[in-house]
C-alpha cells in the first residue's frame, strides 16, 4: 500500500516537474527569438518571463521530494552507517517523525501565506491572475514532502540499502 501511494507520488511529481521545465524552456526560447526576430512584438509576450517563473518555482518544488529519496539532501550518514540496523531504522523513523511535522509546518504557513496573498488581491500584472499561485507552488511541494516523511515512518528505508544510481 505504501509503495504504491509512493509510485503514485512518483509519476506526479516527476510528470508535473518535466512538463514544467519543459514549459519553462519553450517559454524563455519563444522569448528570445520574438525579441530578435520581431523586436516590435517584444511587448505582446511579455507574460512569458512570469509564466516562465511560475513553471520554474512550481517545478523547484515538484523536485524536492524526489530530491529527498534519493538522498541528496544534506544528510549525516557516516556515524549512523556504524549502527545496529534495528538503531538505523529507529533514527531513521524518528527523522520522519520530525521532516513530516516540520514540512507540514511548512505547508501550514505556506498554505497561510497563500490565502493572504489571494485575499490581498496581489496580481502578476502581465498575465493578471493572483501572485498566490506561486506561492501554492510551495504548498504543493512541501505538503508532499511532509507526506514522504510520513511515510517513512511506516516504511523506513535503510540509507545502507538505498539503490546506488549509476
Amino acid at each position: 500500500m505504501i509503495e504504491r501511494c509512493l509510485n503514485c507520488i512518483r509519476l506526479v511529481e516527476r510528470s508535473l516537474a518535466v512538463l514544467l521545465f519543459a514549459v519553462m524552456l519553450v517559454l524563455f526560447f519563444m522569448n528570445i527569438a520574438v525579441r530578435l526576430v520581431w523586436p516590435s512584438l517584444s511587448i505582446q509576450i511579455a507574460w512569458a518571463e512570469d509564466a516562465a517563473r511560475l513553471a520554474m518555482v512550481w517545478g523547484i518544488f515538484m523536485v524536492a521530494g524526489l530530491t529527498l529519496e534519493k538522498g541528496r539532501h544534506i544528510a549525516m550518514t557516516s556515524l549512523v552507517a556504524t549502527f545496529r540496523p534495528a538503531i538505523r531504522m529507529a533514527i531513521r523513523r524518528f527523522v520522519g517523525g520530525g521532516g513530516a511535522l516540520f514540512f507540514g509546518y511548512m505547508t501550514w504557513l505556506a498554505l497561510k501565506m497563500t490565502l493572504f496573498v489571494f485575499k490581498a488581491g496581489q496580481t502578476i500584472p502581465s498575465m493578471n491572475i493572483s501572485s498566490a499561485y506561486i506561492y501554492m507552488g510551495a504548498v504543493s511541494g512541501l505538503a508532499l514532502l511532509a507526506l514522504r516523511y510520513a511515510l517513512e515512518i511506516a516504511n523506513p528505508m535503510d540509507p545502507a540499502e538505498a539503490p546506488l544510481e549509476s
